[in-house]
């Protein structure tokens, strides 16, 4: 009985925590605050880090993929830590996403807001999708 409920506190634990971050310059949205992102008229650099096949069956209008799972992830990732715009970073469900921050912001400065619920929660809103 006693594994079970440290067991049952570990999972609400990491549940709770999956695909969120916590850094100052990165801001945890859903999927509905970053669509009230996109309708203040800035431009914004968008980051899909799923891999190509994902990619392809649908993505976020304007993004450009960078596949976690690649060789070269961390080269291009790193191309776009001086970018000047503000980006946007998702994976599908936010928990790959949510793993490259310690090591993306040493580099980066500028503010990157994080789907921290993934495209999931994109599509589960009925937000538009680019084939």
């Amino acid at each position: 009985m006693k594994n079970f409920i440290v067991l049952f506190f570990l999972t609400i634990t990491f549940t709770s925590c999956a695909g969120s971050v916590n850094n100052e310059n990165v801001q945890n949205v859903s999927a509905l605050d970053l669509q009230e992102v996109f309708l203040n008229g800035s431009e914004y650099l968008v980051i899909d880090l799923r891999t190509p096949q994902e990619f392809n069956r649908g993505h976020i209008e304007n993004a450009i993929n960078i596949n976690f799972y690649g060789n070269d992830f961390w080269d291009k990732m790193l191309k776009t830590a001086d970018e000047p715009k503000d980006i946007i970073v998702y994976c599908a469900s936010g928990n790959r996403s949510s793993r490259i921050f310690s090591t993306y912001m040493e580099h980066r400065q500028g503010k990157v807001y994080h789907l921290n619920r993934g495209f999931q929660d994109w599509v589960r809103n009925n937000l538009p999708i680019k084939n």
